[in-house]
């Protein structure tokens, strides 16, 4: 993955390679390297996963036919989410969409951590 795509998924906005990026962004891109990273080695070392961290897709589902976590397995990776990076996920239909993919996962954390940080 380049800093294209990851400016791509975590910003929302089109990058193309070779484009100057402003120091806020090359922050949010190395932030978002370092989240990936860290919720990658979660799901290999909290839940078993049977892969490299490498061969995990950030826009897998994580449930059912994606990674195949279960509900268990959400309950595990909620309390190895909130205790790793000190962010709460929420109990109710939101988390849904929070544990969509590990893309959408780590959007939750940089986001929260965003909100700490401003209040």
């Amino acid at each position: 993955m380049n800093v294209s795509d990851i400016t791509n998924t975590s910003i929302g906005r089109q990058v193309t390679e070779g484009q100057a990026f402003s120091a806020d962004e090359e922050a949010r891109a190395a932030r978002y390297e370092d989240a990936l990273a860290r919720v990658k080695t979660l799901l290999i070392e909290q839940l078993h996963l049977r892969r490299e961290a490498d061969e995990i897709d950030p826009d897998a589902v994580l449930f059912g036919t994606g990674l195949g976590l279960d509900s268990i397995d959400a309950v595990e990776l909620t309390v190895a989410i909130e205790s790793e990076f000190a962010v709460k996920v929420p109990d109710n239909e939101k988390s849904r969409t929070i544990f969509r993919s590990v893309n959408s996962l780590v959007d939750h954390i940089l986001t929260a951590k965003d909100a700490a940080n401003v209040s």
